[in-house]
Parts: structure tokens; C-alpha cells; sequence
């Protein structure tokens, strides 16, 4: 008779322990797509302030971001030339990320400086990676506004 009682157990646990390894393994590799997917933002952001300045100091679009000085991309990260004044550039992510950062929400309340000098994502004259990203490809087409500003005067006063 304890046999039969002790068998239950047997089998609860079993069905627990199962249920645990699974999720673990879900972790972890949730854990390290996240991982991936802050490598991928944090190349895509030093690339994306490369190939702007690039932009601003030669006034060309490159042709690769080879050419722009970029030699070491992830696969994660595609660039391409669609005209003399416009590029896309495409970050793929594993995950959906909210872009929340703690530590950087307190530093922007204490300094009064919450999100008042960056670009808009909107803007597309510049390239801006940003950090709420959904998962897949997150592309932009950019067109330096300043590339064919020819018609563009300084006004004194």
C-alpha cells in the first residue's frame, strides 16, 4: 500500500523536475538572445555614429560602411546605398526590447535632461538607433538633408 502512495510522489516530482529543466532552458536561452541583442545595439550605435560623422565630414553617402571606416560588422547589421543622398540600414534583433534602462532614467530626472538633446527616431536626416527596438529586421531610409542643401544660405542679422 505505501508503494502506491509513494508512487504518486514519484510521479509529481518527475513532472516537476521535467517542467523545471524546461524552463531553465528557456531562460538561458532567452538570456542569451538578450545578450546578443545588447551586443547588436551597442555595435549598431558606435557604427551609426561612425557613418554619421563620415556623412558630415565628407558630405558623400558611402558606398559601403567599409568605406566609411566600419571594418568589423555583425551579421546582424546590413547597410546599403540607395542613392547619392540616401542609405538603409537595417539592425535585426532576436528579441522585443522596451528600451528601459533604470540606472539612465534616474541620471535623466536628477539632470532635468530627460530625452532634450536627442534626435527624434522619426527624423530621418540621421541616423539614430534606438534602444526600444521589436524583434526582426529594424530598418531606417535616411536622406542627410544637409547632402542636397545647395538652395541653403546663412542669413546674418
Amino acid at each position: 500500500m505505501k508503494q502506491k502512495s509513494l508512487l504518486k510522489y514519484k510521479i509529481g516530482f518527475t513532472i516537476l523536475g521535467i517542467f523545471t529543466v524546461v524552463f531553465l532552458f528557456m531562460v538561458i536561452s532567452q538570456a542569451q538572445a538578450t545578450k546578443d541583442d545588447s551586443n547588436t545595439y551597442n555595435s549598431a550605435s558606435t557604427i551609426s555614429d561612425t557613418l554619421n560623422q563620415y556623412i558630415i565630414d565628407s558630405g558623400v553617402v558611402p558606398i559601403s560602411l567599409n568605406s566609411a571606416g566600419v571594418h568589423s560588422v555583425p551579421s546582424t547589421i546590413s547597410y546599403q546605398k540607395l542613392s547619392d543622398i540616401s542609405f538603409k540600414f537595417c539592425v535585426y534583433y532576436k528579441t522585443t526590447s522596451s528600451g528601459f534602462d533604470p540606472s539612465a532614467t534616474v541620471t535623466n530626472l536628477l539632470t532635468s535632461s530627460l530625452s532634450s538633446n536627442q534626435t527624434s527616431p522619426t527624423d530621418n536626416t540621421y541616423l539614430y538607433v534606438d534602444p526600444t527596438h521589436h524583434k526582426g529586421n529594424n530598418c531606417q531610409k535616411i536622406n542627410p538633408s544637409y547632402l542636397n542643401s545647395n538652395t541653403q544660405t546663412l542669413t546674418t542679422f
